[in-house]
């Protein structure tokens, strides 16, 4: 436990420093020298450092770097007291590279369709919904692309899941602080269960079941601060889950999970 602690730390702390931006303000423009001296004497008096940047005409004025949020939010405040037009550009930003982490709880639903085979079988439809918990990691390239791999447990009273999938995603730019996403994922899927379906399984009955798994996945994050985002994302997977129920030799069905559905909410590192 103490050494997950070191690495996630040494994560968290490698990737603030790896994502700082530079923060620029927008004060004003003018074409007069002589304001110019006179907006550098406010910056003075507010002890903030002013830069500009000229045309054959103008001259723009500028406050910064600041490297965080919280440090430009409390510049603004005060310029905004001189220069009340003063904002922070909300320009396309360029898309974040490097190693993420996914930590989520979701509300999963996986349908069952029963299939009577023989003669005629009456069984306990298993409990399908349930509270699921997804961890995912990866790397995403400046191009938008990210591949990754991800563990999803799902624990429906009656049933369990445990998948684990690889997967390609695609980020869209971020225009503000929403980034939404698209994906794929392909991977195994293993299915438990705690209850039987009927009350006294004979010796041909299998309940446990393995599959493989094929889906879909969007979302969109939301930035927050530094390295920490606020994740929703949908996922729609694909199986095979099949348990074969025998109540003797004349009454026999089969039970199919097919599909699992997942809304979960998260945070992004």
């Amino acid at each position: 436990m103490k050494l997950i602690t070191i690495l996630l730390l040494t994560f968290f702390i490698s990737q603030t420093l790896l994502n700082a931006k530079d923060i620029y303000i927008q004060v004003t423009s003018t074409s007069s020298k002589n304001t110019l001296r006179a907006i550098n004497n406010h910056f003075k008096k507010m002890k903030l450092k002013m830069i500009y940047k000229t045309t054959s005409t103008k001259y723009f004025i500028y406050s910064g770097p600041y490297t965080n949020e919280n440090d430009s939010t409390i510049a603004l405040k005060k310029i905004k007291h001189y220069f009340p037009q003063a904002r922070i550009p909300h320009r396309k930003k360029d898309k974040d590279d490097g190693t993420y982490l996914n930590i989520a709880i979701g509300y999963s639903s996986t349908p069952s369709t029963h299939e009577v085979q023989t003669g005629c079988v009456i069984i306990d439809i298993p409990n399908n919904k349930g509270i699921s918990y997804n961890i995912d990691g990866g790397y995403t390239f400046k191009n938008g692309f990210a591949i990754g791999f991800g563990y999803l447990r799902f624990d429906a009273t009656d049933l369990l899941f445990d998948n684990v999938y690889g997967s390609i995603n695609y980020r869209f730019n971020d225009y503000s602080s929403f980034i939404p996403y698209v994906g794929a994922l392909g991977g195994y899927s293993s299915l438990k269960w705690f209850t039987d379906p009927i009350p006294n399984p004979v010796e041909g009955s299998n309940n446990d079941s393995s599959s493989f798994l094929f889906g879909t996945q969007t979302g969109v994050i939301y930035k927050m601060s530094g390295i920490v985002s606020l994740y929703i994302g949908y996922q729609c997977l694909f199986m095979n889950h099949i348990t074969n129920i025998t109540v003797d030799s004349k009454n026999r069905s089969k039970l199919k999970h097919n599909t699992l559905h997942t809304m979960q909410i998260g945070f992004h590192f």
